[in-house]
């Protein structure tokens, strides 16, 4: 699992996460243009992807999905509240593009990654971090992304003790 992330902060928040057999941005923060060129960076070219999901409605993660979205034929996953203020601020840009609403601590397999969506505390009501497993091998190749967030629920300490990689 191949995890690049490519802006965190107030300017544009955007990960990219790589296996064999799938691609999957968090956030769509960061344009098209700077996606490709970070990427470009790492020695990564960027063509379709899997899934983009969307951690919370703030614009800072989501003001460039529908474009990512569309010239990557990617499906957007989200949190069904957050689909709809987001779209609100993005004057129903998402209306017609592919989406599954998900929901915490539900396992998403897409392709030979599985990601369990938790819900975090954060200025907003639905703010989402993610947990994501390599499947198909004996090696515990995980990583967590738990941004935005005030503190996180003690359900998910232990879980958390066997990720590898952690963004906080």
């Amino acid at each position: 699992m191949r995890v690049v992330i490519l802006g965190s902060g107030s300017k544009g928040n955007t990960t990219y996460i790589e296996t064999d057999q799938c691609k999957i941005l968090i956030d769509a923060g960061l344009s098209m243009l700077q996606i490709k060129n970070r990427l470009q960076n790492q020695g990564i070219v960027l063509g379709n992807l899997d899934a983009v999901f969307i951690t919370h409605e703030h614009t800072d993660h989501l003001k460039n999905v529908e474009s990512i979205l569309k010239k990557t034929n990617a499906v957007l996953y989200i949190e069904e509240n957050t689909y709809h203020n987001a779209n609100i601020k993005l004057r129903n840009a998402l209306v017609n593009l592919p989406k599954v609403f998900i929901k915490s601590d539900v396992k998403y397999n897409i392709n030979d990654i599985s990601v369990v969506p938790i819900k975090l505390s954060h200025d907003t009501d639905y703010c989402m971090g993610y947990l994501m497993k390599k499947l198909n091998t004996d090696e515990n190749i995980s990583f967590a992304t738990i941004t935005d967030t005030g503190y996180i629920d003690k359900k998910y300490y232990k879980i958390l003790s066997y990720i590898n990689t952690i963004l906080i």
